[in-house]
């Protein structure tokens, strides 16, 4: 490991970043600590609610992000921020993207009711709403979770972005491939489950009523992320072989199957992927996945979980730019 870096396994918390700093003093995403002050997330978000504050401030932002949103700006024609505060929200949907009629119905109705009308489909299989003003954000994250029933994995924007595991991919042709229907996606499920984040924050935050309101944990117990989560965004993928939509040598983990009578119990396993840079810092690079090896379909969750522990503990904490798992693994 490269003497300079600075992780949970080697450093302080006062060589880590501020966003490291404001992630531990949350309290598994509760609190916010801004200009010296600890206050609850809760407070902020009511704000917004009330329309008594327009947006969050850069504190807050980053708490927000694993709740699923982004502050913004309108730009002007010049492309500078002169307009109204709105935010981005992201809906997490793994394995291939799959929902069922009255899923879609709702996200449209969504769309209409609190965004600008529109549904963004990213390449990440998930879903975005844009334009959406801070009074309609707790309204907008309550309709998504509670207005229509989940199918597999319930609709949430809980981890859809942050630093944690994102939406877990598989191919929208899974189960669908008359020649080769794989089962891939419960796979993807596992996945997402098991990494997702378990603090009852979101819940409390944006779920409960006023009569069940809390602004104190109920539980902020992070049993796999910690007290700081991961060190930046961490994704996963599984290919099919008769479609190309999971790009796996990109991924933080890639799992391609390997089929033997239509029945794929074993999977190649890819790890260390990214196309991300940064303009003018060519220490951040575009980098393709190792092979690692072959795996049974029962290790994959636990492959999964262990390279994801790996990245926790020896990840770059004070350089985000660098903290990505493609350069963790490249030092280790």
């Amino acid at each position: 490991m490269a003497e300079d870096s600075v992780t949970l396994a080697s450093a302080e918390l006062a060589r880590m970043s501020k966003v490291e700093r404001l992630k531990l003093e949350s309290d598994g995403l509760f609190y916010i600590t801004d200009n010296g002050e600890r206050c609850p997330v809760a407070n902020a978000i009511d704000a917004l609610t009330s329309a008594e504050e327009q947006t969050i401030t850069d504190s807050v932002k980053e708490i927000g992000k694993f709740f699923g949103f982004y502050k913004q700006q309108v730009r002007d024609t010049a492309g500078r921020k002169t307009g109204d505060f709105i935010f981005m929200l992201r809906v997490k949907n793994p394995a291939g993207g799959e929902m069922s009629p009255g899923q879609w119905r709702g996200l449209n109705d969504a769309a209409e009711r609190y965004a600008d009308g529109t549904l963004r489909l990213t390449t990440r299989e998930g879903i975005q709403f844009h334009y959406v003003y801070g009074r309609d954000l707790v309204a907008m994250i309550r309709h998504i979770n509670l207005e229509f029933k989940n199918q597999a994995y319930q609709l949430t924007t809980l981890g859809a972005c942050g630093d944690v595991s994102r939406n877990t991919m598989c191919s929208p042709i899974d189960d669908l491939d008359a020649e080769l229907p794989l089962d891939s996606r419960n796979l993807a499920y596992e996945i997402a489950s098991t990494l997702a984040p378990q603090t009852t924050a979101y819940h409390q935050v944006f779920l409960s009523d006023d009569q069940g309101r809390s602004i104190a944990p109920v539980s902020s117990d992070e049993r796999f992320y910690g007290t700081q989560y991961l060190p930046r965004k961490f994704k996963v993928g599984i290919a099919h072989p008769h479609d190309n939509s999971v790009e796996v040598l990109t991924q933080d983990v890639g799992f391609v199957p390997i089929v033997s009578n239509g029945i794929a119990s074993e999977f190649d396993l890819y790890s260390g992927g990214g196309l991300g840079s940064t303009h003018n810092h060519p220490e951040t690079r575009q980098y393709l996945g190792f092979y690692l090896g072959r795996i049974t379909k029962t290790q994959v969750v636990d492959a999964v979980r262990a390279i994801a522990t790996l990245q926790k503990e020896h990840g770059e904490r004070k350089n985000r730019r660098l903290a990505r798992w493609k350069y963790t693994i490249r030092r280790l």
